[in-house]
């Protein structure tokens, strides 16, 4: 999301920040349940996994963290990836990181679309990487196709990640792109695809995979 000027203003002897961004109102959750084109939804999804891709390529890399339908802000047939407030960048001191987000805003994480990885992470098990991006992109990537998020919503928001089975994908490519959800819903974050599935994607909607 372009941000175009940013500062404090002052009121009543105290200062506020402020941003100033392009107005996108409308959000993907909103366009789910509504009919939309496969073309549509590839289209969306290949944008999606660009922003991915830019963020694993960051210099240090940065972790999303908050990857959902309600932070993808739509305008046309264009997407964007918004609402940093959870990212991390690999090369924080992860401690600290796990401090804070325990303290102020509880394990950092959305609670219906959450990876392993992220609750591994948030117990001190494991570190994180920008594969959880990819795991939480594919939640949504399926309830796009799907029309149903196949999280199983937790009691508790440290509980094991489980997975619903995937509903059919009503399309001529459906089984290539249920095959490369499923890719990117493993457990083992190290047989996730890595973001050039970008690539794959597209020639799965074409008919060339």
């Amino acid at each position: 999301m372009r941000i175009y000027d940013n500062g404090t203003y002052p009121e009543k002897g105290e200062k506020y920040p402020f941003l100033i961004v392009d107005y996108l109102p409308q959000t993907l959750d909103q366009l789910i349940l509504r009919t939309m084109t496969t073309a549509e939804r590839v289209s969306y999804t290949l944008q999606l996994l660009s922003a991915l891709a830019y963020l694993d390529h960051h210099n240090p890399p940065v972790v999303h963290r908050d990857v959902k339908p309600k932070n993808i802000f739509v305008k046309g047939r264009s997407c964007v990836l918004g609402d940093f407030g959870l990212m991390k960048f690999l090369n924080e001191d992860s401690d600290i990181d796990r401090e804070i987000y325990r303290d102020i805003a509880g394990p950092g994480m959305p609670y219906y679309y959450r990876s392993p990885d992220l609750v591994a992470y948030a117990k001190g098990e494991a570190q994180l990487t920008t594969k959880s991006d990819v795991f939480q992109l594919g939640l949504v990537v399926a309830e796009m196709f799907t029309g149903k998020n196949p999280s199983e919503p937790p009691k508790e928001i440290l509980d094991p990640v489980k997975l619903n089975e995937l509903g059919p994908i009503s399309s001529a490519r459906g089984l290539g792109i249920h095959e490369l959800i499923q890719q990117m819903l493993l457990f083992d974050e190290n047989k996730r695809p890595e973001l050039l599935i970008s690539w794959i994607f597209g020639k799965a909607y074409s008919g060339k995979l």
